[in-house]
């Protein structure tokens, strides 16, 4: 039996057993998420069986999201959710031919032009300056964008975090977060950081710094950083979204007349300054990169121990906040 006369002789079956295992075989729930909305955004468009679409039909599918204004860096995404799809159909036998074979994707280098705050012009210390720490908002604010430049994390982590996923330990606070990968990794949070934490959590009316010692699975742990009472958000306390975190920072840094700081941008200050201290190698575990490769192409516009000191002497840059 050819593979076509698989996909007709069971083509709900077959082709929705291996679309679900697919997918369960990615690690990150993030991954999965994100190439299941590709592939149901892809089927709604092209109106075709699965078994059905061709070359043309991934053509038309990227000439569409590059009209619709998506990011370079989506729409090679989706392209490559759509290939890994049909490469793992062939492998089971579904189909001949991967529809995505052949369809260039633009070569891109995501981190090259990122931008960063220039420390000596104390930018750094300009954008911290624009929450209000009189208000519950501006402590929770001034407290993310603090811990994102001392520590390089990815606004998801702490879009994520829970109270329970700051953990003292011998050497300080740690936040356990999961990367890219799927894979559960800490970072160390520097004092002052945790001390902006702390003065938030104090003001928040849930007042939630008691839960500090519920384990990571408890589903009782509150965020770390949450929505603020308003008639929006009714009483609050709901998780802050990366899209309001990202929104928030680009706000501040437009007051401050930063216009070219996203909130990617305090990811990448932060490898500039560590990269003052560190060699590319401590600089990328401290980012989390698979490799010195990825590292390298972040910091290749730059001129310009161990990884902990590495926080710890980006750390001193802030020792009059928080």
């Amino acid at each position: 039996m050819t593979s076509n006369e698989l996909a007709q002789h069971h083509p709900a079956d077959a082709w929705e057993r291996a679309y679900t295992a697919w997918l369960l075989n990615f690690n990150s729930a993030r991954t999965r998420q994100a190439y299941n909305a590709a592939l149901l955004q892809f089927f709604d468009l092209a109106h075709k069986h699965v078994s059905d679409v061709d070359q043309a039909d991934v053509i038309a599918y990227k000439t569409w999201l590059t009209e619709q204004g998506y990011a370079q860096s989506t729409t090679n995404q989706r392209l490559a959710a759509l290939s890994s799809f049909y490469t793992y159909a062939m492998d089971q036998g579904l189909c001949d031919d991967n529809p995505a074979t052949g369809v260039k994707r633009k070569a891109m280098n995501p981190y090259g032009k990122a931008s960063y705050l220039d420390t000596s012009e104390d930018q750094h210390r300009t954008l911290l300056a624009q929450p209000d720490r009189d208000t519950l908002q501006g402590l929770r604010d001034y407290a993310i964008m603090l811990t994102l430049m001392t520590t390089g994390l990815r606004v998801s982590a702490l879009a994520d975090a829970t109270i329970a996923d700051l953990k003292p330990t011998h050497a300080g606070h740690v936040l356990e977060f999961e990367n890219k990968g799927g894979e559960i990794s800490q970072k160390k949070i520097q004092p002052q950081a945790v001390a902006a934490i702390r003065a938030y959590l104090k003001k928040r009316p849930d007042n939630p710094t008691r839960s500090l010692a519920l384990p990571r699975q408890s589903r009782q742990a509150p965020p770390l950083f949450a929505t603020i009472p308003s008639p929006r958000s009714k009483h609050g306390g709901e998780p802050l979204s990366r899209h309001a975190i990202t929104k928030m920072i680009s706000r501040y840094a437009k007051a401050a007349g930063l216009h070219h700081i996203t909130a990617h941008s305090l990811r990448h200050t932060f490898a500039v300054m560590a990269q003052k201290y560190g060699t590319v190698a401590e600089v990328s575990a401290a980012l989390d990169h698979k490799n010195t490769r990825v590292t390298t192409i972040y910091l290749d516009h730059v001129n310009t121990t161990s990884v902990d000191a590495l926080f710890d002497k980006v750390g001193d840059l802030f020792e009059e906040d928080g």
